[in-house]
């Protein structure tokens, strides 16, 4: 996950022109790969019903988190900052499934181990 999450600075940081272009594009087109291999490795999983709900929270997280770089490498065909600010509110959408999911989790292993 954190390499899908890695990107995430990098938006902030050239939205703000703190990096250069160069290290933006590199960092989105990395973040890309790693959102759309873990998508593809989280949709390729059948979760068993108890883990079901934390398995959603995962895969909707994961899609933002793709749709987010796709926005964010849209910015190379207008130079439209808008893409950026796009990208950062796909971004903290997939960060909240994500949290989300690990609320799953601990409520899981809360129930296994009898708290």
């Amino acid at each position: 996950m954190p390499s899908v999450i890695e990107g995430v600075p990098a938006m902030h940081d050239f939205f703000w022109e703190k990096i250069p272009e160069r290290t933006y594009e590199h960092q989105m087109h990395a973040g890309s790969i790693a959102a759309r291999s873990a998508l593809q490795n989280a949709n390729g999983l059948k979760a068993p019903e108890r883990f079901r709900a934390m398995h959603e929270h995962l895969v909707q997280g994961l899609r933002y988190f793709h749709e987010s770089y796709a926005a964010a490498l849209a910015y190379r065909s207008d130079h439209q900052r808008a893409h950026i600010a796009k990208a950062l509110e796909l971004a903290l959408l997939g960060g909240a499934e994500l949290r989300e999911a690990r609320t799953v989790w601990v409520q899981i292993e809360r129930s296994t181990s009898g708290e």
